[in-house]
């Protein structure tokens, strides 16, 4: 049975083609119309965090959350209706909302919050948590546009930044007054021994933990959505994962709980995805992820140690560190090329450009749309 690329097209990659149907009826006022551009702005919110711009991979991450729990599934689809409606009030560009662009942050402010704050500070998911959740998610918004405006100057993206900060406002006012204190490890543990099928199985479980979810088969759902869009950002993804998890061994102490639970894994997750997405894949693109990998987890290692004093988690504050450092330093060329019209590595590739002289790369102006 032949297939062709049109049909293929439908479903994997961006499904761009879906965006201009729904541009074609965006003048439309029918009910019909408006439910699908929400729903489709809201699962791009939820995949955008993987840097995957495509509605159905977004319904498999959210079925994921759900295998983790519920009430993680809930705060990821409210926190981005938040998102898209404070983006609609302030006249927020129709194809960002529409990409989910404005709302990913938003996303992570509603999975993290309901996964950590009962864990951290011991308070139960409740409608006044859920308030929280709206209110930082739409704030995230507005953060997320100053600081677009501020790094775009630089010709770089704001990524996570605007979601570690609201979030980070959010957990130390929410902080107990007293610190909680953090748990010691069990009294019965008296080896040093890795146990390395767990340390694999963590490099999984990580996929999950980018939404802050510990859960083994919604990692696997998170991990097929993206491999529905891109197979580059899915091996990525996993070198990411596989080499943080590893250093995570090194730079943690028995019973490496945080290890086999994917803490150490979704920074490098993070940090590889973004340089194979905002760079044409290479070989050297593919080194600097695996470098940015490594770097966005010796940061997280670093972070860790004075947030722990707080008690407040690193967030994704290592991957954003690690890549607007990279990316800064490479846009000038350094052999790489920035991606001028971001939608996925494969097409990418396909497009880069055929003659590659050192003064083009350094002019080229990256697309700015994840801003």
């Amino acid at each position: 049975m032949k297939v062709d690329a049109a049909s293929v097209s439908l479903l994997f990659g961006d499904m761009r083609r879906l965006d201009q149907a729904l541009e074609s009826r965006s003048q439309s006022c029918h009910p019909l119309w408006i439910l699908a551009d929400g729903l489709v702005s809201t699962l791009r919110g939820i995949a955008q965090v993987i840097f995957v711009n495509n509605p159905v991979c977004g319904a498999l991450i959210l079925i994921g959350l759900f295998c983790s729990n519920v009430f993680t599934g809930v705060a990821a689809i409210v926190s981005v209706i938040a998102a898209l409606l404070c983006s609609k009030l302030f006249d927020q560009p129709q194809d960002a909302l529409r990409a989910g662009l404005t709302s990913f942050s938003a996303c992570l402010v509603g999975t993290v919050t309901v996964e950590l704050v009962p864990a951290l500070y011991h308070r139960p998911v409740t409608g006044t948590l859920f308030f929280w959740i709206i209110l930082m998610s739409a704030l995230s918004v507005l953060v997320g546009c100053g600081l677009g405006n501020i790094l775009g100057k630089f010709q770089l993206p704001a990524f996570t930044l605007p979601f570690n900060t609201v979030t980070a406002i959010l957990f130390l006012c929410l902080h107990p007054p007293e610190a909680t204190e953090v748990a010691a490890a069990p009294a019965n543990v008296t080896t040093d021994t890795v146990l390395w099928d767990q340390v694999l199985l963590g490099s999984v479980y990580s996929m999950g933990q980018v939404y802050a979810a510990y859960t083994l088969a919604g990692s696997a759902l998170i991990y097929l959505g993206c491999l529905l869009c891109s197979p580059v950002l899915t091996a990525a993804s996993y070198v990411g994962a596989l080499t943080g998890t590893l250093l995570g061994v090194a730079f943690s102490d028995p019973p490496y709980d945080s290890v086999y639970s994917g803490v150490w894994g979704y920074n490098g997750i993070l940090a590889a995805e973004a340089i194979m997405f905002f760079m044409v894949p290479s070989v050297r693109s593919v080194l600097l992820a695996l470098l940015n990998a490594v770097l966005a987890t010796m940061i997280q290692a670093a972070l860790a140690v004075s947030l722990k004093q707080v008690n407040l988690p690193v967030f994704t504050f290592p991957f954003v560190t690690s890549t607007l450092l990279l990316l800064a330093t490479t846009t000038a060329g350094s052999g790489l090329t920035r991606v001028k019209n971001l939608r996925y590595p494969e097409l990418h590739f396909r497009e880069r450009p055929q003659k590659r002289r050192p003064d083009d790369e350094s002019s080229a102006t990256p697309d700015l749309d994840r801003d």
